[in-house]
């Protein structure tokens, strides 16, 4: 196996574009959610307030962005309905879809964690599917 331990030499067409640019170019396939908090900032300083504001409050589906302020169950919710539309245009079943919001999420907390769901509302619900669902 070769392992590359230098940059290339040579630049790449879009390398050599950028080069030419007087401002930076932030390319996003609305893959910024992920990580909302830094990249807002980074586009304030580069960009100003009033870009990033303008970015936030006009990407599609803007209020989405708020999901780290988001409680656990804001956030459950707002997956439920967005994974609900996957059933009305039968691209999921009903029961595939309970599947993913309710045992696909219990198998996969309690694997990381068997205590995971103790103290919660729903504590004996999930013992109990995992008494009964037991490899």
């Amino acid at each position: 196996m070769t392992v590359a331990l230098e940059r290339p030499t040579k630049k790449s067409r879009s390398a050599q574009i950028r080069e030419q640019l007087g401002y930076p170019i932030i390319d996003t396939d609305v893959h910024t959610q992920e990580f909302e908090p830094a990249f807002l900032d980074y586009l304030a300083e580069v960009g100003g307030a009033k870009l990033a504001d303008s970015f936030r409050d006009h990407l599609p589906g803007a209020g989405r962005y708020r999901w780290f302020q988001q409680t656990p169950a804001e956030r459950h919710t707002y997956v439920t309905s967005n994974a609900y539309s996957m059933v009305e245009r039968g691209i999921l079943s009903e029961e595939d879809l309970q599947y993913f919001l309710s045992i696909h999420t219990l198998e996969l907390y309690t694997s990381l964690n068997r205590d995971f769901f103790k103290g919660t509302v729903v504590e004996k619900a999930a013992n109990e599917f995992l008494e009964t669902n037991r490899n």
